[in-house]
């Protein structure tokens, strides 16, 4: 969108060659991008996470971790690259390569696990972090756990 901007301003309207970001948008749901990534999500194992003490998420929410090297923004296709996606203040949904037959079931997270996930979203985030309590977000002052 920068460089569109930049050539629209330097060029006014003499050449229009940059698509719209709707059809841009809708041209990457038509290709074999979309299909290629949700045969990669296929292959993860889905995990639901209930827990009382609060999921928060960032303005990044789709975090990819790896556990082992404690990096986030990991490529899809990395081994051991852990993905969170927090639904609600208390659910999450968690999915991971690994098979351990509770595909699709809640499992109970506890509370330092919680802040485990919350601190991946605080890291991940580019700009904010929600909750949708107080109680939620205290994980903010104090140090990051990874």
């Amino acid at each position: 969108m920068i460089l569109a901007a930049i050539v629209q301003r330097l060029l006014a309207d003499e050449i229009r060659f940059w698509p719209q970001v709707e059809n841009a948008y809708h041209d990457y749901i038509r290709s074999a991008a979309v299909e290629n990534l949700a045969e990669i999500l296929q292959k993860y194992e889905w995990v639901w996470l209930y827990g009382k003490h609060g999921f928060v998420i960032g303005d990044n929410p789709l975090c990819r971790w790896q556990s082992r090297t404690n990096k986030f923004n990991m490529g899809l296709k990395k081994s051991g690259v852990e993905i969170t996606f927090p639904l609600s203040v208390s659910l999450s949904l968690k999915m991971e390569q690994r098979h351990w037959n509770h595909n699709g079931q809640l499992m109970a997270c506890s509370k330092e696990d919680t802040r485990r996930y919350n601190c991946r979203q605080r890291y991940a985030a580019i700009k904010h972090v929600c909750g949708g309590t107080k109680e939620a977000l205290d994980f903010i002052n104090r140090p990051v756990i990874l």
